[in-house]
C-alpha cells in the first residue's frame, strides 16, 4: 500500500513538471521567454509577427496587376487598398508588406500609423521614411517600394450597353472600362465623354479621336469617386444612318462639320466583299455619289443615308457543277472561273463559253481575262441539244420507229 501511494506521488509530481514545461515551449518546440525576459528589439519583433499574420500577402499569393508602363510616382496618387513593400535595415533587417486601410491609413508594424491618402507616391514614400526614423528606427536605412496596386469601383453610366459599377484599378484606362460595359449604345456621344473627378472637376474627352490618333489624352485613367457620363445624341439633329456591305450597320450620331471618311474609320466595319469605290449619301431627294478621293472632303448633315456598296463579283451560269456569283479575282480567266464553279456539267461545252463584259462588249474563248463585274455563260453541247441524254440505241430504234411509220403511210 504505501508503495502505491509512492508510485501516486511520483505520478502526479510527473504530471505537473510535464504540464510547467509544456507551458514555455512554443507550438515548434521552442523554449519560450516571460514577459519579464523580453528585450526591447523582442517586442518589437514578436508585434511584427502578429501584423505580418494580419496583413503581410506572400508573393505567391499575390496576383500582380499587368501595367503598360513603369508607375510615375510624381503622377500617382495613392489610395486604400495599395500595397507597400517596407524594408528596415537596422541591427537585424525586418522586412514586410501592408496595405493601406480604408481610411487612408498605413499601419507600420512597431512604429504606428500613417495618414498617406491622396498624396503622391514620390510624397507617400517619403513620409514613411521619415515617419520611420523619427518615431522608432533612427539610425536605420528604410527603403519603400509600391508592390501593388489598389481595386475600387468606378461608375459608368449613360449611353454604353451595359452601364453600372465595375473593379478598376488607377491603371485602368477608358477603353478597358468600355470593354467592361460592352462598349457604346449606337446613339452615343463617344465624342464628349463628361468625366466628373472626386474633387468636382469636370472634364470632357473625346474618345473617337483617341480610335483615330492614338492620343491617350483621351484615354484617361481614373480614381476613386470618378464618375463618367456618355451623354446621348438626338436622332433627329445629329443621326445619319449607314447601311450596306459593313457588319454594323444602323443608326449613329455625328460629330459637328464631321466628314465621311473620319466618320466611315471610327463607325464602320468592313465586310470582305467591300467597295470604297462605290459609296452614295441619300439626303432627301438628293442622290450624292462619293468618290474615294472626296471621302474626307464630303461633309455629312443630320438625316443622311450612308450607302457602303458591296463590290461587283463574277457570275458563271449555264451548264456548270456550281452556277452562282463568284468573288473577283484580278487577273484569273474564264476557265479559271469555270474550275472555281466545278467544271462544266457532262451537258456543257466549255470550249464555247462566252463572256459578257459589265460594259456590254462580248467574248468568246476559256483564255478571255475576266473583269470585275463580268458575266459568264456555258452553254449546252450541240451533241446534247440534238439527242440529250438518249443512248445509241434508243436513237437507232427511235428512227427505225418513225421510218416504219412512214413506210406504213405511203402503202
Amino acid at each position: 500500500m504505501k508503495i502505491n501511494k509512492l508510485s501516486f506521488l511520483i505520478l502526479i509530481i510527473f504530471i505537473l513538471a510535464t504540464f510547467g514545461f509544456s507551458q514555455n515551449v512554443d507550438r515548434f518546440g521552442r523554449q519560450s521567454e516571460t514577459a519579464l525576459e523580453f528585450s526591447t528589439m523582442e517586442k518589437k519583433k514578436d508585434l511584427l509577427e502578429e501584423s505580418k499574420k494580419l496583413q503581410i500577402t506572400q508573393p505567391e499569393n499575390m496576383m500582380m496587376i499587368p501595367v503598360e508602363k513603369a508607375v510615375d510616382p510624381n503622377t500617382y496618387i495613392v489610395g486604400p487598398g495599395d500595397q507597400f513593400g517596407i524594408n528596415i535595415n537596422t541591427i537585424e533587417p525586418i522586412n514586410f508588406a501592408t496595405f493601406v486601410g480604408p481610411s487612408g491609413d498605413l499601419l507600420i508594424p512597431t512604429v504606428g500609423v500613417l495618414n498617406v491618402n491622396g498624396k503622391t507616391l514620390l510624397e507617400a514614400s517619403d513620409e514613411i521614411k521619415e515617419f520611420v526614423i523619427s518615431n522608432a528606427y533612427k539610425s536605420a536605412d528604410v527603403y519603400v517600394a509600391l508592390i501593388n496596386v489598389r481595386y475600387f469601383k468606378l461608375q459608368i453610366s449613360g449611353a454604353v450597353n451595359n452601364p453600372g459599377f465595375y473593379m478598376v484599378t488607377p491603371l485602368t484606362r477608358m477603353d478597358d472600362i468600355l470593354e467592361m460595359a460592352f462598349d457604346f449604345h449606337p446613339f452615343a456621344k463617344e465624342f464628349a465623354i463628361e468625366i466628373t473627378k472626386n474633387n468636382g472637376e469636370k472634364q470632357t474627352v473625346d474618345y473617337s479621336n483617341y480610335r483615330l490618333t492614338g492620343n491617350l489624352d483621351n484615354n484617361p485613367y481614373f480614381n476613386e469617386g470618378d464618375k463618367i457620363f456618355i451623354p446621348f445624341g438626338d436622332l433627329e439633329t445629329e443621326g445619319v444612318a449607314i447601311r450596306g456591305s459593313i457588319s454594323n450597320s444602323g443608326y449613329s450620331i455625328i460629330k459637328p462639320n464631321e466628314k465621311l471618311g473620319d466618320f466611315i474609320n471610327r463607325r464602320a466595319g468592313f465586310m470582305e466583299t467591300v467597295d470604297l469605290g462605290s459609296i452614295s449619301i441619300s439626303r432627301g431627294k438628293e442622290l450624292i455619289n462619293v468618290e474615294p478621293v472626296d471621302l474626307f472632303k464630303t461633309e455629312l448633315q443630320a438625316g443622311d443615308i450612308i450607302d457602303i456598296f458591296t463590290e461587283k463579283g463574277v457570275s458563271v451560269n449555264g451548264f456548270v457543277q456550281v452556277p452562282g456569283s463568284y468573288k473577283f479575282f484580278p487577273g484569273y480567266t474564264c476557265a479559271d472561273y469555270i474550275g472555281l464553279a466545278g467544271g462544266n456539267s457532262i451537258e456543257g461545252n466549255v470550249k464555247k463559253a462566252i463572256v459578257k463584259h459589265a460594259d456590254g462588249t462580248i467574248e468568246k474563248g476559256t483564255t478571255t481575262i475576266i473583269r470585275r463585274g463580268d458575266q459568264i455563260i456555258v452553254p449546252r453541247s450541240l451533241t446534247q441539244w440534238i439527242v440529250g441524254n438518249s443512248s445509241i440505241f434508243q436513237i437507232i430504234a427511235t428512227m427505225a420507229s418513225v421510218y416504219m411509220s412512214y413506210l406504213a403511210a405511203t402503202n
